[in-house]
């Protein structure tokens, strides 16, 4: 028999999962900046040269201490496979508030050019994806507009 509905508490929503090279909270403000988003990685060799990734992530429709789990798998090859992951703690003021999640993974390497998909989990429901192409740098067969050498 299902679980009450009142039982079961509701989806954690991100509102936005972005990679950036930095970001700035304005202390007056509170106010927040993203520097350099991109949605592509160029690197001269692999495995890539190490890089502080930041994801910054907007999470809302949750209360409470809410544990959230990023995970990287490379996803362009027969059986994909797991990168990274790590698991942080949100603390939500309620379900209208908006809150920002800024993880940053110190010196990432990419094992490989290829396609990546970054998964953000709650509740052990994979509540967002967001993927990212890397290339070796100067290999032009794929690139876009968005795909800067970053």
């Amino acid at each position: 028999m299902p679980e009450p509905r009142a039982a079961i508490p509701p989806p954690t929503v991100p509102p936005s999962m972005l990679f950036c090279d930095g970001v700035i909270v304005e202390q007056g403000t509170s106010k927040t900046t993203l520097v350099g988003t991109f949605s592509a990685v160029a690197a001269p060799d692999f495995p890539s040269p190490p890089l502080d990734l930041h994801v910054f992530v907007q999470l809302t429709s949750s209360v409470g201490l809410m544990p959230v789990r990023l995970s990287c798998y490379r996803i362009d090859i027969a059986d994909p496979v797991e990168v990274y992951s790590t698991t942080h703690a949100v603390s939500f003021r309620g379900k209208l508030f908006v809150e920002q999640l800024h993880l940053v993974w110190k010196q990432f390497q990419f094992p490989a050019p290829g396609e990546y998909a970054f998964e953000l989990w709650s509740q052990n429901q994979c509540i967002a994806e967001r993927r990212l192409k890397v290339r070796l740098k100067g290999d032009q067969s794929e690139s876009t507009q968005e795909d800067p050498d970053t």
